[in-house]
């Protein structure tokens, strides 16, 4: 999905910044459709990204700080997939 909607836009002055937009309409659900399946380091990522937005729109402002963590978070979430993946990958190889 990362490909087909952009969920993280490069700032050249802040870095990567989550696109709440995309996130919300696309990632999003995907993840809450599986949640009960995700492993728990991503669901602590999921959920801080949650609680973020939460405050947020509660607050009506973001904190310092709130960027970078929800950048980090689902960047965290990415890369744990991609080891899934390989891990996956790779005792399908190994069971053949």
């Amino acid at each position: 999905m990362n490909g087909s909607y952009e969920v993280l836009e490069h700032n050249i002055h802040y870095g990567p910044e989550l696109n709440h937009k995309n996130y919300t309409e696309h990632i999003r659900p995907l993840l809450f459709d599986i949640f009960h399946l995700l492993d728990e380091k991503i669901v602590t990522n999921v959920n801080c990204i949650e609680d973020i937005n939460e405050r947020q729109f509660v607050m009506e402002e973001e904190a310092p700080g709130d960027k970078e963590a929800l950048s980090n978070s689902y960047l965290e979430i990415l890369g744990l997939i991609n080891e899934q993946f390989k891990e996956l990958r790779k005792s399908n190889l190994n069971d053949r």
